[in-house]
């Protein structure tokens, strides 16, 4: 795969090597009228939610949202817009 700005590739890999190292999000939901859901950003979700569970709240449900395209996207236009334009490989 190859991710493209302004006519040249700024990115290439697979998704999977692409999108592992971004975050993704842990949706959890409880039956609290004061907190009934929490969103938060993670790159570990089952560590974020042992945390969660140790704290002694009790969930109604959990979501894991793993990063996606849209997400790799905009994590290169911002790197993109930070640094050389050079291209960068997801491996090596």
């Amino acid at each position: 795969m190859a991710l493209a700005r302004a006519g040249r590739v700024i990115a290439r890999g697979s998704q999977q090597e692409l999108t592992r190292d971004l975050p993704g999000e842990l949706r959890v939901t409880f039956d609290d009228p004061g907190e009934p859901e929490l969103r938060l950003p993670t790159t570990d979700p089952g560590a974020d939610l042992a945390a969660l569970l140790a704290s002694g709240r009790t969930p109604v449900s959990v979501d894991v949202r793993r990063p996606g395209l849209d997400d790799l996207y905009r994590s290169l236009e911002a790197a993109f817009s930070e640094q050389d334009g050079e291209v960068r490989d997801a491996v090596g």
